[in-house]
């Protein structure tokens, strides 16, 4: 399966828009996914939040199931897009605003980064991708507030709701075992739903790690930038054993000595900067650390389980109309 994605053409307020070359050559241009209250959310909107996945999808050898693989990514790049809309529509307009110069920091660290500083190279991006300066300057702050707006209704709550009943005490039943251990502090930054934001954040990422690695306190730019539920402690994730990491971040601590700073690390949909404090080749589990490993677990799995109960309650409260995207499908194979 070939998978096109173009640029959006036309706006209509109609499902569907047909292009008509010769009548033999008809093809669908774009049309309307989701409607988010007073938000239009395009099948272009969608094609460019999914595209990477499908990309990669079309390279895949194994070409089993790719049309229902095909929808599920587009079903779930739209969901991501719905999502922004409602965090972004929760918050009180007169109370809950992202500073100028906040926004004003993170232009800097991408035109910086992605640019070298060089504002034709910009311009000529945001010209190609048919934004103005100004809404990519939105863009920017809806972004910081998206993240703010989660790690204060999610991850703060997270970490104060009490373990369940029979889950508290519970810890690793690998107690005993030897195995490397590394003392992580972490900074978290959110991706984005569509491919410029994911661009945005991954350079104020790469600017982040220059900046650490040139001796700014990590603990503050945790605070500055970080939506991980360890804000507060400056990103601290305590002591940590290898084989407890997702295997791309054991990867990438395993390459940093202490005091050092990894390169950042994409996993789902967030950008994850890690820092080594300390480092055990062969460490005796503890029950505390089993403990506090048990702990963590459990205040993640809390983060997910609240999240989806807000976005649904975000949900019941909107307008929330989606629309049939087999037809943009048909015509992409």
């Amino acid at each position: 399966m070939r998978l096109r994605c173009g640029k959006l053409i036309i706006f209509c307020a109609a499902i569907a828009i047909v292009c008509r070359g010769n009548e033999s050559n008809m093809r669908l241009i774009d049309g309307i996914a989701a409607v988010v209250n007073r938000h239009v959310i395009t099948v272009g909107d969608v094609f460019a939040a999914a595209q990477r996945d499908l990309v990669g999808l079309s390279q895949e050898s194994d070409s089993k199931d790719l049309s229902a693989r095909a929808r599920k990514i587009m079903e779930e790049a739209r969901e991501a897009i719905i999502e922004r809309y409602l965090i972004l529509d929760s918050r009180d307009p007169k109370t809950q605003r992202v500073p100028d110069w906040i926004v004003d920091e993170r232009i800097r660290a991408i035109s910086r980064e992605s640019f070298g500083d060089d504002k034709v190279k910009l311009g000529a991006v945001l010209q190609r991708n048919g934004m103005t300066y100004d809404q990519w300057r939105e863009e920017i702050r809806d972004s910081v507030m998206i993240s703010a707006l989660r790690s204060a209704r999610v991850d703060h709550y997270a970490r104060m709701l009490p373990a369940e009943r029979g889950e508290k005490g519970k810890g690793s039943e690998s107690g005993g075992s030897l195995a490397p251990r590394v003392k992580i502090n972490a900074i978290v930054l959110g991706k984005g739903s569509t491919d410029a934001e994911a661009e945005q954040q991954r350079a104020t990422a790469r600017d982040i790690v220059r900046r650490l690695r040139e001796g700014a306190d990590f603990a503050e730019v945790a605070r500055e930038h970080s939506r991980g539920g360890r804000v507060d402690s400056g990103g601290d994730w305590g002591w940590l054993r290898l084989d407890e990491l997702r295997k791309d971040f054991a990867e990438a601590v395993s390459k940093v000595e202490p005091g050092g700073v990894s390169d950042p690390v994409e996993a789902g949909g967030e950008i994850y900067i890690l820092k080594v404090l300390g480092r055990e080749d062969k460490a005796a589990d503890t029950e505390t650390e089993s403990l506090l490993a048990a702990e963590r677990k459990r205040v993640e799995a809390q983060a997910r389980d609240i999240y989806k109960v807000w976005v649904a309650n975000l949900r019941r409260r909107a307008l929330v109309k989606t629309f049939d995207l087999e037809p943009f499908l048909a015509a992409a194979r």
